[in-house]
């Protein structure tokens, strides 16, 4: 043993046996990798151990040793398994801007004055609604359809947003029709 040389107290935070590598945290909060074993049987992580250091030599040579008088002894080592990253979400898709059904304003309104105003929405070919059609219904009050059929349509009502499943026949739209 030369003059340079330290030794260290510290706790075995992982061994790899196949290889007869590992590595200690010394209580002084330094880490070492070793490659080399003096007697030490049946490491395992959280072992504490003796580590001797020798500066001279580059790169440092480090050797596990056991603790005086063949003590063994274990203690609690901090888990440093890294944790999973999280999965990326999904972008959610541009919204588009919808346009207003609302009566165009004067000009020098602001802003809005230049909404282009959608044309009213209209019954489809085979009968049905088109959604977001606002209807009445004469037991259930006005509501605007969700999904329709030709027979049947779901109408969410206002002002309770309770949908219903209702006959076509039995609504009329509160909008003009072309």
């Amino acid at each position: 043993m030369s003059d340079e040389e330290e030794t260290h107290e510290g706790v075995v935070l992982w061994y790899r046996q196949e290889k007869g590598q590992g590595a200690v945290k010394a209580d002084s909060g330094r880490h070492f990798r070793f490659d080399r074993n003096e007697g030490v049987d049946d490491i395992s992580k959280g072992l504490r151990v003796r580590v001797r250091v020798d500066p001279s030599v580059t790169p440092p040579e480090v050797v596990l040793i056991p603790l005086p008088h063949g003590r063994r002894e274990f203690a609690a080592v901090p888990d440093t398994t890294p944790k999973p990253k999280p999965k990326p979400r999904a972008k959610a898709a541009p919204r588009t801007r919808k346009t207003s059904t609302k009566p165009a304003q004067s000009p020098g309104a602001g802003r809005r004055a230049s909404r282009k105003i959608a044309a009213p929405k209209k019954r489809l070919p085979n009968g049905a609604f088109q959604v977001g059609t606002t209807v009445s219904h004469p037991a259930h009050g006005q509501g605007f359809i969700v999904l329709s059929t030709s027979k049947v349509a779901r109408v969410r009502f206002m002002p309770s947003g309770e949908e219903r499943q209702v006959r076509v026949a039995d609504l009329s739209s509160l909008e003009g029709s072309k």
